[in-house]
């Protein structure tokens, strides 16, 4: 949990099946009240744990994001947790579905041997200032 910065950790049966997480927080309970050597997972586990099944439309998905208050969720397929999708997963998506969405023209092929700067399908501006700032911070 620590290794991996994981907010919790998703319980399975023998057979795989998806029964529950234990979250951080219960662990740490466990820990502050000096039983965390010992502990039975059943005292930790939480049973009722929102998830999402694999084939759920992902404005679905958005909607559980936004009631819930979740910052990741388990992907559940035939009862079996297959993965897990956070909220930036969903905003990256909707984002380019709004953008597959948006009507595009076509020009001659001379015009598209390159992606102009208006083009809907450039790579996130974010993504180049992100490589840039880590490469200053190394060099200092």
């Amino acid at each position: 949990m620590l290794d991996e910065s994981a907010p919790e950790i998703y319980v399975t049966d023998s057979s795989g099946r998806f029964l529950g997480s234990i979250p951080d927080y219960e662990l740490l309970k466990a820990q502050m009240n000096g039983s965390a050597d010992v502990w039975d997972v059943s005292s930790v586990v939480s049973f009722c744990v929102t998830h999402v099944e694999a084939d759920m439309p992902i404005f679905e998905i958005a909607g559980r994001f936004r009631d819930g208050r979740h910052r990741r969720l388990p992907v559940v397929e035939e009862g079996c947790i297959i993965g897990q999708i956070d909220r930036r997963d969903v905003m990256r998506l909707m984002c380019t579905l709004e953008i597959l969405s948006e009507p595009t023209t076509v020009t001659d092929s001379a015009e598209t041997d390159h992606q102009p700067e208006s083009s809907p399908l450039r790579s996130p501006r974010f993504a180049q200032s992100r490589r840039h700032t880590r490469a200053t911070n190394l060099d200092h």
